[in-house]
């Protein structure tokens, strides 16, 4: 597990280890609906330690909640596909379950109706419950405070761009499912770790995710844009040349060559996103999907290359 907090910056590189480290896990039916969970007999960080202590915590439990460390939030079919049996749904639910009674996980059903709208199966949503965070403080060495968590994934504020960062975790769920079919390696950075400011800290653009993904022998970094419909592209693309060319890009990415910008776009704003890369003589590559493709089709093949009409793989030997 790799990490960097910085002003909120969290990168992630969940191994996949702890399938073989599970300690438990009975298959039962719950029902749908979820009783309101028992309060806490103790503080937080009493039992996150006694957690901590106990063979009912497990290390797919600590991986799921690292990821969750990164990503903000995940789905239970997300969840599902990461770290459970394709079709072990009746664990699945029970393990979620448990980890909502302990108050490890929170979890909201408020979504479903976008969530179908999306093309996305309607379920419920789960973010980190404060005896998760106090896990992962623990884990750290570090105050709850110091974990550089955001409120934006507080599920009780109704925050209108839950949406669109359950589509964000969309594309590390789905480069992670592409990595393990190669033995490839994925390492994610939040909003706030692949921000690219100047040298007094102004932002310069702020891409929705940094995705490094090794396949292989091969490494390539790339900036992740979701785009339901609301970017002026001609500025996006504005923002990236001006974080291009002065050179501060490199504070968020380690290496020489500026990231590929990997784009997913609502359908119907496609081509009026392709448009603009067309247009643009900035030197930098972008690749578009639209939606419904992208949650069609294997993620390392088929992304269409700026305006141009030929389809690029993200790997050659792909």
């Amino acid at each position: 597990m790799d990490r960097r907090n910085e002003r909120n910056g969290i990168i992630i590189a969940v191994n996949d280890q702890y399938a073989s480290q599970f300690k438990g896990g009975k298959s039962r039916n719950i029902p749908v609906r979820r009783p309101i969970r028992p309060p806490l007999e103790t503080s937080v960080r009493e039992a996150a330690r006694q957690l901590l202590n106990s063979l009912r915590f497990t290390a797919r439990d600590e991986a799921l909640l690292n990821t969750l460390l990164g990503v903000g939030l995940l789905s239970q079919q997300q969840i599902r596909t990461l770290f459970f049996a394709p079709a072990n749904n009746r664990t699945t639910n029970y393990r979620l379950k448990q980890l909502y009674d302990s108050h490890l996980l929170n979890f909201t059903a408020s979504l479903m109706p976008r969530m179908a709208e999306a093309g996305m199966k309607p379920c419920y949503l789960y973010t980190l419950g404060p005896v998760g965070e106090e896990i992962l403080a623990i884990r750290r060495g570090v105050s709850r405070s110091a974990l550089g968590l955001s409120d934006r994934y507080d599920l009780h504020r109704g925050n209108p761009l839950l949406m669109h960062d359950l589509q964000v975790s969309q594309i590390y769920v789905q480069a992670k499912v592409a990595a393990r079919t190669h033995n490839g390696v994925v390492v994610w950075g939040n909003e706030q770790a692949a921000a690219v400011r100047n040298q007094t800290g102004q932002e310069l653009v702020r891409p929705d995710g940094l995705l490094d993904l090794t396949i292989g022998r091969q490494n390539q970094t790339f900036f992740v844009e979701l785009d339901r419909g609301s970017s002026h592209w001609p500025d996006k693309l504005n923002f990236y040349e001006t974080a291009r060319r002065r050179g501060e890009w490199q504070s968020a990415v380690h290496g020489d060559t500026f990231p590929t910008i990997l784009s997913v776009v609502a359908d119907h704003f496609l081509t009026r996103a392709r448009r603009a890369a067309q247009y643009s003589h900035a030197p930098i590559r972008f690749l578009f999907k639209p939606w419904s493709a992208f949650l069609a089709e294997p993620f390392l093949m088929g992304w269409r290359l700026g305006g141009a009409e030929r389809l690029v793989n993200l790997f050659p030997e792909e």
